[in-house]
């Protein structure tokens, strides 16, 4: 039989209180610890609604004088406020702190070639909650600016086409492309002020920057009935494979079939590449019977397909059917024949051997 002490320690009625008197003194610290995590809680949610501004500005060299340690503007022009706005929170980030700024996202704006980028926060004078976040990436390559902006558009949504540039102005948003140059403005809101500041940053920086010529990627799929929100640019990675680089593609109006086109260095480049694409997709398909280039998804039985025409790589992907991809793989050969010829030097070189074919495309 268990002692009345075994019974008090190891009693199976939890609740039941064996102290008949409690300490004032320790009533009053348990209230004072619990007043102390309630303020602590409201302290952190009220910090949480209202961050620090200057959080994400670049950090600045403590051993340089004041005036010495302005961050460094890059290409944004002075004066860059549109009317009624007051520029504040200027920061210059390089590829070892860009998570500092964008942190989760810096691999997407990486893998299109990111060299640097500029931001700057625009702060309504007469309501400092109206804000405009703007982000100036230098991507290097004019691709790459439009590779990243087709990436950053709504699903639908139908850019404009500025000479070689793209521009995208909707509800409380700018995306704007000039050259190697990837402008994004983020409005607080959907307001008249906001929409006029975001159309005057676009007359801004369309006059501040030196654009680009017309691709030769547009010409060619303009043929084919495709918009600038229908094109894409993958540098590197191509529907996953990670021997795909450099290359141009287009979704056609079925919202299925997408056509794919690379510039080789040389015919044996391309020859190399259009045998690895056909090796990538034969990891989710089989092989058309007759064909040396055509395949058959096991699961969805779209076709997909590349070949190599001289220094070129064209294909078709996620074709529903055999019939069309025969089709668009016919019309594409004609178009790029039509395509003035790339002198050697300024081809990009495609991988020197086969590389294993990656997992997993889309």
């Amino acid at each position: 039989m268990a002692s009345k002490l075994e019974e008090r320690v190891l009693t199976h009625r939890g609740r039941q209180h064996f102290r008949k008197t409690y300490s004032r003194v320790e009533v009053r610290y348990s209230l004072a610890v619990f007043l102390a995590l309630g303020a602590i809680t409201a302290w952190v949610a009220w910090r949480g609604a209202h961050p620090d501004p200057t959080l994400f500005e670049a950090p600045v060299d403590p051993g340089l004088p004041a005036a010495a340690g302005l961050v460094d503007r890059g290409p944004l022009p002075e004066g860059l406020a549109p009317e009624g706005f007051a520029e504040q929170g200027l920061g210059s980030f390089d590829a070892e702190n860009l998570y500092v700024k964008i942190n989760g996202r810096e691999g997407y704006f990486k893998a299109f070639g990111f060299q640097h980028l500029w931001a700057a926060t625009l702060v309504a004078s007469d309501a400092p909650e109206r804000t405009i976040e703007l982000e100036l990436y230098d991507l290097g390559r004019a691709e790459n600016a439009a590779g990243a902006l087709s990436g950053e558009l709504p699903e639908g949504a139908e850019p404009r086409r500025v000479g070689g540039d793209l521009a995208h102005l909707e509800r409380n948003a700018l995306l704007l492309t000039r050259g190697k140059h990837f402008l994004r403005a983020i409005g607080s809101d959907e307001g008249a002020e906001v929409k006029a500041a975001l159309a005057a940053l676009e007359a801004t920086f369309s006059g501040a920057l030196e654009g680009a010529e017309r691709p030769w990627s547009q010409a060619l799929f303009e043929a084919f009935g495709a918009g600038a929100g229908d094109l894409a640019y993958y540098p590197e990675s191509a529907f996953s494979f990670g021997f795909a680089r450099e290359v141009h593609a287009a979704r056609l109006a079925d919202g299925s079939t997408e056509l794919f086109v690379h510039r080789a260095g040389d015919e044996a480049a391309a020859a190399t590449l259009a045998r690895q694409f056909h090796e990538g997709f034969l990891q989710y398909g089989e092989a058309v019977e007759g064909s040396d280039h055509w395949v058959k998804d096991r699961y969805l039985g779209e076709v997909s397909g590349a070949v190599a025409e001289g220094r070129w790589v064209i294909g078709v992907r996620t074709a529903p059917d055999l019939e069309t991809a025969e089709a668009q793989l016919g019309k594409l050969r004609e178009e790029v024949g039509r395509l003035a010829p790339l002198p050697a030097a300024a081809a990009p070189v495609a991988p020197e051997a086969p590389a294993a074919a990656e997992e997993g495309y889309e």
